[in-house]
């Protein structure tokens, strides 16, 4: 659309903040406003106001993928008066604004989000997410830290041999989990130990860890064994190393969120977030019916900050 050519050429120019006029700019749910790196959109008290549509799912304003990324002063209003739900019935996913996949000090301040017919405000994964190296398999014991030789100890259970060489070009990180980054805690305890081995396999290092949370990749490593705490031998666990690109050091700050049909606050994934000074009023009237809704990668909420936050009339949940 006609705003994120004006927002890739202002920042292409050099410009750190770009402030418009207000007024009403009218968008398509074809294709959200995106914001640059780098780049502030201050708002200056105009409204982003999303067409009429029948779509099941769009988004109006995104920070994906961004580095000190903002959006501040106006309004995000959606088509919940406007929408033709008898296309797509449930139209859950037709949304107001979000922080997503690898955006790291990023926000929205001073905004108010409103007529959503789906979810006001979101954040969480992006796609795709590094997940397909195959399922752990244990065997009972885990390796000596001094040496990386096997021996045995009683509770814990070691992983065959796995590549990291590229999560370690990509993002220099790895983690952990059950499968889809979301199931709860897999195993029996969080705890988890990463032995690291070079391109010859010679053992390097071991390094502690929890499941979920990122763990440093040393530069010389391409290969890494994961020993666990599991007592129970009949447990599927579908255990993988994997990574999610989910945002990190980022902040939603002083949002007022009215009438968002599905969710007022929708957060799935993130390190080091906050959630402050937020306001949510008559949201969560269908669907998943909350007003404040974590849901889809609580084991991956992180650090989360959520201050001050007000909960005004919601029809069904408030957190």
């Amino acid at each position: 659309n006609g705003l994120n050519k004006f927002l890739a050429d202002k920042r292409a120019a050099g410009m750190q903040k770009v402030t418009l006029l207000p007024g009403v700019y009218r968008i398509s749910s074809a294709e959200a406003i995106k914001i640059p790196s780098g780049l502030t959109l201050d708002l200056n008290g105009a409204t982003i106001k999303l067409n009429g549509n029948t779509e099941k799912g769009a988004m109006m304003v995104k920070i994906d993928d961004c580095v000190d990324s903002h959006v501040v002063n106006g309004i995000v209003e959606g088509d919940y008066y406007e929408h033709d739900y008898s296309v797509n019935k449930s139209s859950e996913w037709v949304s107001g604004i979000e922080i997503v996949g690898q955006s790291k000090y990023c926000s929205f301040k001073n905004m108010v989000v409103r007529f959503i017919t789906g979810y006001g405000v979101c954040n969480g994964f992006k796609e795709p997410n590094f997940t397909g190296f195959g399922d752990l398999k244990f065997q009972p014991g885990t390796l000596d830290r001094n040496n990386g030789e096997e021996i045995e100890f009683p509770g814990l259970k070691v992983s065959q041999m796995v590549s990291v060489k590229l999560l370690k070009d990509k993002f220099g990180y790895l983690t952990a989990s059950r499968t889809l980054g979301y199931q709860g805690r897999g195993m029996d305890e969080w705890n988890l130990l990463y032995h690291f081995f070079d391109k010859d396999k010679k053992y390097l290092k071991t390094v502690d860890g929890e499941q979920y949370r990122r763990g440093k990749i040393p530069n010389d490593a391409e290969f890494v064994r994961v020993t666990v705490w599991s007592w129970n031998e009949n447990k599927e666990q579908r255990f993988q190393t994997n990574f999610f690109k989910v945002p990190q050091n980022c902040v939603f700050e002083n949002i007022y969120v009215q009438n968002a049909r599905c969710v007022g606050v929708a957060p799935s994934a993130m390190y080091n977030h906050k959630f402050a000074n937020l306001a949510v009023t008559r949201s969560g009237e269908n669907l998943a019916r909350c007003a404040f809704d974590a849901e889809d990668g609580w084991d991956m909420m992180q650090d989360v900050w959520i201050y001050r936050n007000r909960f005004i009339g919601n029809p069904n949940n408030e957190l």
